[in-house]
């Protein structure tokens, strides 16, 4: 008998294979049957290896044109172990160097031995130890040297939570995340921090 999953998925999963099977052009095929299960395949031209690390950068640049997030270090921070591995595949396909977390102490633990702070945190907002994504994000902000764009992702859609983000400055994504939201908010917040950085060195 097929195997019955207590929990639902994140939706996080399908939505990555889509959009990275899109960019570099990799269709799947998916054939499914009733009661039996479903196989999912996907088409990979065979290719030859770029020869130095130069040649590799240039060949990822060709196959995920646009990203221009390349080396930036991104925390999530979520306790669903699926959907944080889920957040790294997304971002480091993008380039990102990812950091993961299932709490609020082990984030901080992170940041603290990292080399170097990070340039950007996700957090989910229900986090099962009971501090909040907020709690979360304000815990890291407070032992870096400077404030970082930050966002919370969540399934909660309630309007207590969207004024509690307004108010704090965190923008949120609903859970299931989606590819393309997620890289336009990042890289929307980042290069708002560069904009503001960029200013505080001309007036200085």
């Amino acid at each position: 008998a097929p195997a019955v999953h207590a929990q639902p998925g994140s939706g996080l999963g399908l939505a990555i294979v889509h959009r990275i099977s899109g960019i570099l052009q990799h269709p799947v095929h998916v054939r499914s049957e009733v009661g039996r299960g479903s196989v999912f395949a996907v088409d990979v031209p065979l290719g030859i290896a770029p020869a130095d690390r130069a040649a590799a950068k240039r060949a990822a640049a060709i196959a995920l044109p646009g990203v221009g997030l390349s080396d930036v270090r991104v925390l999530v921070v979520d306790d669903d172990r699926r959907v944080a591995a889920a957040m790294e595949t997304l971002l480091g396909a993008w380039g990102c160097r990812v950091l993961t977390a299932t709490s609020v102490a082990k984030a901080l633990a992170l940041v603290r031995t990292a080399s170097g702070s990070v340039d950007f945190i996700i957090a989910d907002y229900h986090l099962a130890e009971g501090p909040t994504g907020v709690d979360a994000i304000e815990s890291v902000q407070a032992i870096m040297p400077e404030r970082v764009p930050a966002m919370l992702i969540t399934a909660d859609r309630s309007a207590a939570l969207r004024e509690e983000a307004r108010l704090r400055g965190y923008p949120v994504l609903n859970k299931p995340v989606k590819p393309a939201p997620l890289r336009a908010m990042i890289t929307h917040l980042l290069s708002t921090r560069t904009d503001r950085l960029q200013g505080s060195y001309a007036g200085s």
